[in-house]
């Protein structure tokens, strides 16, 4: 699929709550078309680990840029769990990676929550979160609508709170240039996400 000039915004999810989030906080900055697109996930159905979100959200974004060509930018968000120090032991947290069409990568990161404790058994056999949640709190499509935040937090946080939040985050370097003197090239973050160890 290739696009006219105009200037879009691509986004590695069909997910409804993500793209809601992302439009909501592009539209804070530039008037851009924000789309999105079916991708296949790079890693497990459960990221675990920093390493493995981060490099989540990166390949949504860079699986999207294949798809579609001359979009202005390029963004993935993934959720996942890291680790904390909480009685669970993991917190959730998506990260946002935009990619734009110069290679230049900017990250970002919602706020973060404990999973609750008897979920994590399911969680870490790499059962994806939204799956176990619907189970355990017999709401359906928890992941496609208010998601698990919204269940705790009752519908005050959303999926799409955390989406705004992550990808907001993702920005910054791109709406303060003067604070920040360099972006990472995509195979410079790649190098980078290597090199962690969780």
């Amino acid at each position: 699929m290739t696009l006219s000039p105009r200037e879009v915004v691509v986004v590695g999810s069909t997910n409804k709550s993500k793209l809601l989030g992302v439009k909501r906080a592009w539209r804070l900055f530039e008037d851009a078309e924000v789309i999105g697109v079916e991708v296949e996930k790079a890693v497990s159905p459960q990221p675990v680990g920093w390493r493995e979100v981060f490099y989540g959200s990166l390949q949504r974004a860079l699986k999207a840029s294949d798809i579609v060509k001359n979009a202005k930018y390029y963004v993935g968000v993934e959720a996942g769990l890291v680790p904390a120090p909480m009685p669970s032991g993991l917190m959730e947290i998506q990260v946002a990676v935009v990619v734009d069409r110069r290679g230049r990568v900017s990250v970002g990161t919602s706020s973060g929550f404990e999973i609750p404790y008897k979920m994590i058994d399911e969680v870490l056999s790499l059962r994806e979160l939204g799956d176990v949640a619907s189970e355990v709190l017999r709401r359906r499509e928890i992941k496609e609508k208010l998601g698990i935040i919204g269940y705790l937090t009752r519908g005050i946080v959303t999926r799409v709170d955390l989406t705004f939040q992550a990808t907001l985050n993702a920005l910054l370097p791109r709406i303060n240039a003067r604070a920040y003197s360099k972006l990472y090239t995509v195979e410079e973050y790649e190098r980078v996400l290597k090199e962690m160890l969780f």
